[in-house]
């Protein structure tokens, strides 16, 4: 029986964080509802299913990298996360499935790019469209470039004017809030 009451305390001590954990994510982060609510619009999925794909421990801010990769290879997002938890990047991935980093484009300055998509700019500038799928990014330019791509498309906004929230809000996901919507 002491061991009971123990256990009892206990729990409703506990009770409050096992609330707070398994809250809706809409609950707990305003900022983080925006953007999924903005991704999952442009992809045209449901809030709730972007929501369990991001219950997958997938980075919030890789979310519409592998909704893209979806939509284009006609694969499904969980073999796409099986194939990227092997330890593959996602640039692996993408010619895994047959899509080429062409899909990544995005009219972009190197001035305008910033320091964390200069690079990629540069490549797509200086490397006739020909020979595209000879390209090679890192995750984190995969990463800002469909961003690029999907919030100016989204928002109806310059690439460089997103760039320029991204660097002023700290994060992908902030940028909704930054730029006032939705």
């Amino acid at each position: 029986m002491r061991t009971f009451q123990f256990n009892l305390r206990v729990g409703w001590l506990l009770l409050p964080a096992l609330l707070l954990t398994s809250a809706p994510l809409s609950a707990q982060d305003p900022e983080r509802q925006s953007y999924v609510r903005v991704i999952a619009a442009h992809f045209q999925v449901a809030e709730s299913e972007a929501h369990i794909l991001l219950e997958d421990r997938i980075s919030p801010e890789e979310l519409p990298v592998l909704l893209l990769l979806a939509r284009e290879t006609g694969i499904a997002p969980t073999a796409i996360l099986a194939y990227r938890r092997g330890g593959g990047t996602w640039m692996a991935v993408a010619r895994r499935f047959d899509m080429s980093p062409a899909r990544f484009h995005v009219e972009l300055s190197p001035e305008a790019a910033g320091p964390r998509l200069e690079r990629a700019a540069r490549l797509f500038r200086d490397t006739p469209s020909q020979q595209w799928a000879g390209l090679d990014f890192s995750d984190e330019e995969v990463i800002g470039l469909i961003h690029v791509k999907v919030l100016e498309r989204y928002f109806q906004l310059p690439a460089a004017r997103i760039i320029e929230a991204r660097d002023e809000a700290g994060s992908w996901i902030a940028v909704p809030t930054r730029l006032g919507r939705p």
